[in-house]
């Protein structure tokens, strides 16, 4: 069976693709979904900027929650979401994405024909503000050592290729250009970082050594397609070589996709080639690893039906082996055909509708989860504010009542209550005063553990070691670097852990001593700190250390490291100084709302008896003035749980 495989793996179409009868896709497959979560993100968008507008008329919430809402509204309004296929050349990427997205009109427009693959990555995506065309950046590129991603805004580096979608099957000579190669000096590749390991050697007329590469470094299609143009960008890598070429694809464009298809063929099963460019090209985090698909493709040159038990098993026995050795669930391995040559028709579909579902739930999800982060607060923190002044003009209201008929004994009544809330108000701001300055001083110190800026000079510091320190030494830095902002962090628990413990001694004396309601103090992990700090550490300790940075040059290993691994520790420092903030602030804000409710039942209750004192009418305005405002606070109330049910709704679609 497995020779009958092979042997199918070596046969030959010798027509061209656009001969063999396309495999048709739905265009509504992936173009539906991704409207429907267009639409979604559009009303999650107007209905954040309802609440946000909402709070701050009704003077609920803060200024900070406000900007974070305004921009995780803006990132629902400009999102793209990303589909990476991945694999070595001559296992069929092109024609699965031709399938996939292209079948519909009849051409497949990306070159897919054997000596006239893709020799680039190519980014397909709908850009409203650009015509339909093709960017394209030239492999000189690389001569300046600036990264993809600082080229992506600079219009004057790409070459731009019109595309005239008039007559459909002019589009892929349109795309022909991107399996265009150069043969240029071998020491012009090494200077461009080309090792001719990864590319072809020839020889030059004059007999000197020469190396094939691609003409283009990155493209970019600029297409009016209807799940381009609802947000989907999809990613055509080149193989192995490409990636070492170009570890930036790996490093973001891959480990940031919503979804990573890796293509396999079928008649081959996993090769050692494919699984080298899995575990030494793709490095992805566990969490990553959920939206991986493995696609095994052209199943239309297995041998017929005669056999086709022994095929489907054996077909079986290649996906359980891509399974296990990948690490990838078995409902996510496929195995399809970019044409209808054989006798099942649904498999491309399914496969289709599986990946738009995929990468449509999990951003939808990803989405629902920082709304609900965003909103929770604000609306739990609106209710209580809410119900706490509804209960104030309650409290005030029965007290007004009183003072019409028994204004005499009301009189006394509200003397005696207002010196006992005078002098529970008293007890309390000497508290809250005590608690403010040892609070203070502890925010200080968690602030200067947590600065940015001193872990920002760590890290410069530690690369200038790896460019101009010691080779020997560099392994000592490191350690050095990695205990110090361990260090920072501990501290920073210590320091944490005291706020905590003042906090619940504050609460008890506001409890017991003065009545008055405990502060719900938020839960604060600091473990996530260390975690992701080890995480980076071996992240570096695996990448950097020792042997392992070889003969690159040493600029270079610096950049990586700082990317890598710098970069990151300076993230969780800035994490860590920005919700410790948020949390500290939190503190005394609650208290302070605790003080300000106490003075203000304090306070009106004092001018509900200056008022008893001066006249009756001014009673009853009073009175009048209380109930509207009861009214009014009934009403946001209501209004606030209008909003908290559109979210809800919102957030139900995701599940």
């Amino acid at each position: 069976m497995r020779r009958l495989l092979a042997a199918a793996g070596r046969r030959r179409y010798t027509q061209s693709p656009a001969a063999r009868q396309n495999r048709r896709v739905s265009p509504t497959i992936f173009s539906a979904p991704l409207e429907r979560l267009r639409q979604w993100r559009q009303e999650a968008a107007l209905a954040l900027e309802d609440l946000r507008h909402w709070a701050t008329l009704a003077q609920l919430g803060d200024p900070t929650t406000a900007a974070r809402l305004a921009h995780l509204q803006r990132r629902l309004a400009q999102e793209r979401l990303a589909i990476a296929f991945v694999g070595e050349s001559g296992r069929g990427k092109t024609a699965l994405v031709n399938a996939l997205f292209f079948s519909d009109i009849g051409v497949r427009p990306l070159p897919e024909t054997s000596g006239r693959q893709l020799t680039c990555p190519v980014e397909l995506r709908s850009d409203p503000g650009r015509p339909p065309s093709l960017r394209l950046l030239a492999i000189e590129s690389r001569a300046t050592g600036m990264a993809l991603r600082e080229y992506l805004a600079d219009d004057t580096a790409w070459t731009t290729q019109s595309i005239d979608l008039s007559a459909m099957s002019r589009l892929p000579q349109a795309f022909m250009t991107l399996t265009d190669t150069r043969d240029i000096p071998l020491t012009e590749a090494l200077s461009l970082g080309l090792s001719p390991e990864d590319y072809p050697a020839t020889v030059a007329d004059d007999g000197s050594p020469q190396t094939r590469v691609p003409r283009w470094r990155y493209a970019i299609a600029n297409l009016p397609h209807p799940a381009l143009k609802n947000g989907l960008s999809i990613l055509d890598l080149p193989g192995r070589a490409h990636l070492h070429a170009e570890p930036e694809l790996a490093r973001n464009l891959i480990a940031d996709a919503d979804a990573i298809v890796l293509v396999l063929d079928i008649t081959q099963g996993i090769v050692d080639a494919d699984l080298t460019l899995w575990s030494e090209e793709i490095v992805l985090a566990d969490a990553a690893r959920e939206n991986v698909f493995v696609a095994f493709t052209k199943r239309d040159q297995l041998p017929s039906r005669l056999e086709a038990d022994k095929i489907a098993a054996e077909l079986e026995r290649r996906a359980l082996a891509a399974s296990s050795r990948l690490g990838v669930a078995r409902t996510r391995v496929f195995a399809l055909s970019a044409y209808e040559k054989e006798s099942g028709r649904n498999d491309l579909e399914r496969f289709a509708h599986t990946l738009a579902d995929s990468v449509v739930r999990a951003r939808a999800s990803a989405h629902a989860a920082a709304i609900q982060a965003e909103t929770g607060p604000l609306l739990a923190e609106s209710r209580h504010v809410l119900d706490s002044r509804k209960g104030l003009f309650e409290d005030n209201m029965a007290e007004l009542s009183q003072v019409a008929t028994k204004n005499k004994r009301l009189m006394q009544t509200l003397s005696q209550r207002a010196t006992e809330e005078s002098d529970r108000y008293r007890g309390a701001s000497t508290v809250y005063h005590e608690f403010a300055t040892l609070h203070a001083t502890l925010h200080e110190e968690l602030r200067a553990l947590f600065d940015p800026k001193q872990n920002k000079a760590r890290t410069a510091t530690m690369r200038h070691h790896f460019v101009a320190g010691s080779k020997e030494n560099l392994d000592e830095c490191l350690d050095q670097y990695f205990e110090e902002s361990l260090a920072c962090i501990e501290k920073a628990i210590e320091k944490i852990n005291d706020v905590q413990n003042m906090m619940s001694r504050v609460n008890r004396s506001f409890s017991l001593d003065y009545q008055l309601k405990p502060v719900e103090m938020a839960p604060f992990s600091t473990t996530r700190f260390t975690g992701e700090l080890a995480k980076a550490r071996a992240r570096s300790d695996q990448e950097y250390r020792g042997a392992k940075r070889g003969l690159t040059r040493r600029e270079t290993i610096a950049d990586n490291w700082e990317g890598d691994v710098g970069e990151r520790v300076d993230h969780i420092f800035e994490i860590a100084y920005r919700e410790t903030n948020v949390w500290m602030n939190a503190l005394t804000r609650d208290l302070e709302h605790e003080l300000s409710d106490l003075q203000g039942r304090l306070t009106s209750r004092l001018e509900n008896m200056q008022k008893l004192k001066e006249a009756d009418d001014g009673l009853k305005q009073r009175i009048a003035d209380v109930t509207a405002n009861r009214d009014r606070v009934a009403e946001q109330r209501n209004e606030l749980n209008e909003r908290a049910k559109r979210i809800a709704k919102l957030l139900d679609w995701t599940n």
